[in-house]
């Protein structure tokens, strides 16, 4: 799902991130599938729900999770430090893990099931420098499931390639809308390095963003319209 967000008026503010420790979600907010807003960093460790000693918890439902980084040109990297192996079957899985490239559920499947070797890494290699990860469990049997290390590395389309620090897709780089008779054109490529819509708290997720700024001077009705390109993507206001 595309935003399309409106600032009315913006601050800036500088956003120091630290090394912290992420679990995966097991509910979904108001009725989705993405259980947390985007986390926007360049280090951290990831869990299942269970943390470092617990096993993951029992029927949860392709709920996911995004991690963003937070410096221009680069992309998430995701390194599996203990070897994942969650409840299965000969030949298949009751419980799977899918990662994605991309800042959505349904982005570009890097893999999907329930076996990943110790010292394994998926890359982000779109241009938000996004990854997914999207969890299932049946209400049988659970695991340990998995411990692993975020952190970022230069995207692999060389210079200029992932989230920039010019994006209008932060808040800080808002883009002036100056009249009402030219159309604006722009496609968000992600939620660029701040996931600002998430700390305000406007949405539950900013998957793909960009942020306009319209100083209104009169008095009366305001109205735009959104036509989006395709005409298949869901661009929201």
């Amino acid at each position: 799902m595309k935003k399309l967000l409106l600032a009315l008026g913006f601050v800036s503010a500088s956003i120091a991130s630290i090394a912290q420790t992420y679990t995966q979600p097991t509910v979904g907010l108001q009725g989705t599938y993405a259980g947390t807003c985007e986390v926007n960093t360049c280090s951290g460790s990831f869990y299942d729900d269970g943390g470092a000693a617990g096993n993951y918890s029992l029927n949860v439902n392709n709920i996911y999770r995004t991690f963003c980084p937070n410096a221009p040109g680069q992309c998430i990297r995701l390194t599996f430090n203990t070897a994942v192996s969650l409840d299965q079957w000969i030949g298949g899985c009751y419980d799977a893990i899918v990662i994605t490239d991309s800042p959505t559920q349904n982005g570009t499947t890097l893999f999907s099931g329930c076996n990943i070797a110790a010292g394994t890494s998926f890359t982000s290699n779109n241009p938000s420098g996004c990854l997914t990860v999207r969890f299932f469990s049946d209400n049988i049997v659970t695991t340990s499931g998995w411990f692993a290390t975020i952190s970022c590395t230069p995207c692999s389309g060389g210079a200029g390639s992932g989230p920039t620090a010019t994006s209008i897709a932060d808040c800080s780089n808002a883009q002036f809308v100056c009249d009402n008779l030219n159309p604006v054109v722009a496609n968000s490529v992600g939620p660029g390095l701040v996931s600002d819509a998430c700390v305000s708290g406007c949405v539950i997720s900013e998957n793909y963003s960009n942020w306009y700024i319209i100083n209104v001077t009169t008095a009366g009705t305001f109205g735009l319209t959104i036509d989006p390109n395709p005409n298949a993507a869901d661009y929201d206001f």
